[in-house]
C-alpha cells in the first residue's frame, strides 16, 4: 500500500510540475496558433515521457526491495525467534542487579541475569508490561 501511495504521489507531483510549465494558455475568443498548441502538446509529451521513466525506475527499485524482503522473510521463517522474559521487580536497574528470567527455548529453567548480561548476550527489548511498565520486559534476539 505504501508503495502505491509513494508512486502515486511522485507521479502527481510530476504532473503538477508539467502542467505549471505549459508555455501557452488560451482564452475564449482569442486566435490560437497551431505552433502554440503543438508546443503545449510537446511539453505534455516530454512530461509524460519523464513520468514513464520515473515510474520504470521506481518499479525496478521496488522489485529489488521486494527480492531482498523475500530473502529476509525466508531467513526469519527458517529461524524462529527465541524470547527472554524477565521480571524487573522491585526496581529496574542497569547496574549489576540480577533479575529472574525465563527463556522460551528453555521454559522450565529460571536464569538470574543482570541488564548488562542481557544486553551483552544480544537480546533486544521488544515490550514491557505488568502493573508497572517496568515490571516485565520481553527480549528477542
Amino acid at each position: 500500500m505504501k508503495r502505491f501511495v509513494l508512486i502515486g504521489g511522485s507521479l502527481f507531483a510530476a504532473m503538477v510540475a508539467v502542467a505549471a510549465s505549459i508555455p501557452y494558455t488560451f482564452m475564449p475568443g482569442t486566435t490560437i496558433k497551431s505552433a502554440e498548441v503543438n508546443a503545449n502538446f510537446q511539453t505534455l509529451q516530454a512530461g509524460s515521457d519523464a513520468q514513464a521513466s520515473t515510474l520504470q525506475a521506481l518499479q525496478t527499485s521496488t522489485g529489488a526491495h521486494e527480492s531482498r524482503l523475500q530473502v529476509l522473510e525466508a531467513a526469519f521463517a527458517a529461524k524462529p525467534a527465541d524470547q527472554l522474559v524477565c521480571v524487573l521487580w522491585p526496581f529496574w536497574a542497569v547496574d549489576g542487579t540480577a533479575f529472574p528470567c525465563v527463556q522460551a527455548s528453555s521454559p522450565n529453567t529460571t536464569q538470574s541475569l543482570s541488564m548488562p548480561q542481557i544486553l551483552a548476550a544480544g537480546w533486544i527489548s521488544v515490550s514491557t508490561g505488568g502493573s508497572d511498565p517496568r515490571t516485565i520486559m520481553t527480549f528477542r534476539k
